[in-house]
């Protein structure tokens, strides 16, 4: 079985933040649904895009952000982009001191180790003035 989902939030004229994560939650949240995906399986997206929407509009600059999903029986692939100015995640945020006293860490970073902890693949490109990160998750068994 394979199944596909778009959605793109920040677009609308006067939609915030706070609404276009919203909007997103909602529709992937629906789908998992439909696609009958377990509860955590939903939360961990919830956590993942939420994570990534928000750096992408707060820090990016994005007026528009993408998210396609596709899964197949084993595993689940999200392609996130974005029109915000070129930022490659996986190269260019900082690497958390996880082991340090929350009152001591420097802030930044933190986002996107809670990304790569809960995803198996992750790659970028920049393509079309266009971030395009893709993540890959196993579905649990």
């Amino acid at each position: 079985m394979s199944a596909y989902f778009c959605v793109e939030v920040g677009s609308a004229e006067n939609e915030s933040v706070d609404d276009a994560l919203r909007h997103m939650e909602q529709s992937i949240e629906e789908f998992g649904r439909q696609e009958q995906w377990p509860d955590d399986l939903i939360f961990k997206l919830h956590l993942i895009l939420e994570e990534l929407g928000l750096n992408a509009m707060t820090y990016g600059g994005a007026s528009s952000v993408r998210i396609v999903i596709s899964e197949d029986v084993d595993e689940v692939t999200i392609e996130i982009s974005d029109d915000g100015g070129a930022f490659d995640p996986l190269n260019e945020a900082p690497q958390p001191d996880v082991n340090a006293a929350l009152e001591e860490r420097s802030i930044g970073g933190l986002g996107i180790h809670l990304v790569r902890t809960l995803t198996n693949d992750l790659s970028y490109r920049r393509e079309g003035g266009r971030n395009h990160l893709t993540l890959v998750t196993r579905r649990p068994e």
